[in-house]
């Protein structure tokens, strides 16, 4: 099963086996990368660039990854194709990220409930 959003903003850190003091010190550069005032230039509209999933997917458990969700994050686009387009439960989709702010969790826990 494949199913790919475009999204440039998105990628990967992993650290494996660090000492406190990198961890506190990755977070620290992370924090100011990332700000939480949202004032991206970056908007664009979102929509899935691809998707072959197949015919029977509506009767599997998913599970939903995306490593950061932000305010404007894909993962509504993605959720919204699984739901609208292919008829999958809420019930059997669960989503896991690394990375997401507590307002965004929120609201999707409200249109996903």
């Amino acid at each position: 099963m494949n199913f790919f959003l475009q999204d440039p903003r998105v990628s990967l850190l992993m650290n494996k086996n660090t000492i406190p003091d990198v961890r506190a010190d990755v977070k620290t550069i992370l924090n100011k990368l990332v700000q939480k005032n949202n004032s991206y230039k970056h908007l664009d509209e979102d929509h899935a660039i691809y998707a072959k999933l197949p015919f029977d997917v509506h009767r599997h458990c998913l599970l939903v990854t995306y490593p950061v969700i932000t305010i404007d994050s894909r993962v509504h686009t993605g959720l919204q194709v699984l739901v609208k387009e292919y008829q999958c439960k809420q019930s059997n989709m669960i989503s896991i990220t690394s990375f997401s702010t507590p307002d965004e969790i929120k609201h999707i826990c409200e249109l996903y409930p």
